[in-house]
C-alpha cells in the first residue's frame, strides 16, 4: 500500500494507491453500466439520459451502506469507518455526476431532440410538470449534500454539514421516490365501496 506524496501547489495527501485503482475500477463499473448496449444515435440520446438516472439510482444502496458507522463492510474488509469514507465520498461524487448528466441531457432532449408529436405546448410547461418539479428538487437537494460535504464546508462548519446532511438526504429521497415512479411496486388505492 504505497502512499504516493502530496500533489504539488494543493498540498493535498493522495490515497494509497491500492485505494485509488479500486476507486478508479468503481468509475469504470459505472462507465459501463451507463453505456453498455446504448446506441449512440440521437434518436436513441433520451435513453442516454434516462440511463443516468438509474445508474444513480443504482449506486443509491451502496452509498447508504458506506455511510453506518457499524456497516457490515467494516466486519468483511476489517477497515474502520474512516478508512472507508472514502468509498462513500466517492460514490456520492459518482451519484451526483450522474443526477447532473441526467439533468442536463433531459433538458438537452427537450430542447433540440424530442420529436413533434411528443413535444409538449412550451418549455413552461414541460419544467412545470409534476414530475419534472420532482426531479428538479432530487436535484437541487443531491447538489447541495454534494456542495455541504465538499471538506472545506465540513471542516468550517461541521454542526451544519451534519444538519443539512440529514434533511437534505430526508428531502432528496422524498423527492426522488416521488419523481421515480417505478420505485413504487405497489400502487396504494382505496375503494370506496
Amino acid at each position: 500500500m504505497y502512499q504516493p506524496p502530496p500533489i504539488p501547489f494543493i498540498n493535498r495527501t493522495l490515497p494509497s494507491n491500492g485505494t485509488s485503482l479500486f476507486v478508479i475500477g468503481y468509475f469504470g463499473l459505472n462507465v459501463f453500466i451507463h453505456l453498455f448496449k446504448l446506441p449512440f444515435e440521437s434518436r436513441h440520446f433520451f435513453v442516454f439520459a434516462d440511463r443516468a438516472g438509474y445508474a444513480f439510482v443504482v449506486n443509491l444502496p451502496l452509498l447508504y451502506l458506506l455511510a453506518a458507522k457499524n456497516q457490515p463492510l467494516k466486519l468483511l474488509t476489517g477497515r474502520s469507518y474512516e478508512a472507508l469514507n472514502i468509498y462513500h465520498r466517492r460514490v456520492g461524487e459518482v451519484m451526483c455526476f450522474e443526477a447532473l448528466v441526467h439533468f442536463a441531457a433531459m433538458v438537452f432532449w427537450r430542447l433540440f431532440l424530442e420529436p413533434e408529436w411528443l413535444a409538449t405546448e412550451s418549455l413552461w410547461h414541460y419544467f412545470t410538470h409534476p414530475l419534472i418539479l420532482l426531479g428538479i428538487g432530487a436535484f437541487i437537494s443531491y447538489e447541495l449534500l454534494y456542495f455541504t460535504s465538499l471538506g472545506s464546508f465540513r471542516q468550517r462548519w461541521y454542526e451544519l454539514f451534519l444538519a443539512s446532511h440529514v434533511l437534505l438526504q430526508i428531502a432528496a429521497l422524498a423527492f426522488l421516490w416521488l419523481h421515480f415512479h417505478t420505485s413504487r411496486p405497489v400502487k396504494v388505492g382505496y375503494c370506496l365501496c
